[in-house]
């Protein structure tokens, strides 16, 4: 069993964007009465999410030790497609922090959907609509306050 590079600096820029974001929600207020506060949320996800990796990245260097007794280095070589959704993952926080969630969460979204060959007509309906129901789950569910943007905040005062 070969290790596939790519799966694997999926896997460790998923729990290096995990610690990021727990480290950060430490700083949410919350209340004696709601001791997880706003910052639950975002903790049991990068929790989820890093020890999710963790796992995956154990399980594999396993894999390959069973299968001949060497880790193997992986040869398949990271294709453009991956290491533009990297890059795109590694931006969004960013972005959403500059334009704002709304519109930084429909540019992600375009964004990788282009890079996975979504015709634009898919795009223009699917972008919008899953950005519309993620800023519903979040501010109206979880009664959480996404970035309105650095920029906006600027332009509005």
């Amino acid at each position: 069993m070969r290790l596939n590079v790519a799966e694997l600096l999926v896997a460790v820029l998923v729990i290096a964007m995990s610690v990021v974001f727990f480290v950060v929600s430490l700083g949410f207020p919350h209340m004696r009465a709601d001791p997880g506060g706003g910052a639950l949320w975002p903790q049991l996800m990068a929790a989820g999410a890093g020890g999710g990796s963790l796992i995956l990245i154990a399980w594999r260097l396993w894999e390959a030790k069973a299968g001949n007794g060497l880790v193997e280095a992986a040869v398949n070589r990271l294709d453009r497609r991956t290491g533009a959704i990297i890059l795109a993952s590694i931006a969004y926080p960013f972005l959403i922090l500059a334009i704002g969630f709304p519109i930084g969460t429909i540019a992600f979204i375009a964004l990788l959907m282009r890079i996975l060959k979504a015709r634009l007509v898919e795009i223009a309906v699917f972008a919008p609509i899953f950005t519309a129901v993620l800023y519903l789950f979040f501010v109206y569910l979880l009664e959480a306050v996404v970035p309105h943007g650095a920029l906006f905040d600027a332009i509005g005062g």
